[in-house]
C-alpha cells in the first residue's frame, strides 16, 4: 500500500517502468502530449473514496491507465505490448476491473485500463 496519494502514482509509475523497460513513456499524471512516437502510459486518478473495512486513513483510488499506441501500430504488436502492461498489473494489490478499446486522439489506438488501488493518508 502506497503511503500516500502523490506517492501511490510514483510507485504505479516506477513499476511500469521497471517492467516495461525504456521503449515506453510513462507519465504519472495527466498529460497533453503531441504525437505519440512510441508506446505510451498515462496515469489518471479518477476518484479517491474511504475503504469502508478499513482504519479512517485508508483509501481505494480509481485509476484510469491509458495505454496508447503511435497511429502505424499493427495490432500484432498492440497486442504484445497489451498484454505486457497486463501481466505488470498481475500480481499486485491493484484491482483491474476492464481494459476498453479507445482513441487518443483520432488516429492513435489505445485502451483505457480501470484500476483500483489502495493508499493511506500520509501522517
Amino acid at each position: 500500500m502506497a503511503d500516500s496519494l502523490r506517492e501511490l502514482r510514483a510507485h504505479l509509475a516506477a513499476e511500469f517502468k521497471s517492467a516495461l523497460g525504456k521503449g515506453w513513456v510513462i507519465f504519472p499524471g495527466p498529460t497533453t502530449t503531441d504525437e505519440i512516437t512510441k508506446p505510451t502510459l498515462v496515469l489518471v486518478r479518477d476518484r479517491v473514496t474511504p475503504l469502508p473495512s478499513a482504519p479512517a486513513s485508508h483509501f481505494d483510488n480509481a485509476l484510469t491507465l491509458w495505454v496508447i499506441f503511435p497511429a502505424t501500430t499493427s495490432e500484432d504488436v498492440i497486442d504484445d505490448h497489451l498484454e505486457s502492461v497486463l501481466q505488470t498489473i498481475d500480481g499486485h494489490d491493484w484491482l483491474f476491473t476492464e481494459a476498453a478499446r479507445d482513441v487518443w486522439t483520432a488516429s492513435e489506438p489505445a485502451y483505457r485500463i480501470a484500476l483500483s488501488a489502495p493508499s493511506e493518508r500520509k501522517k
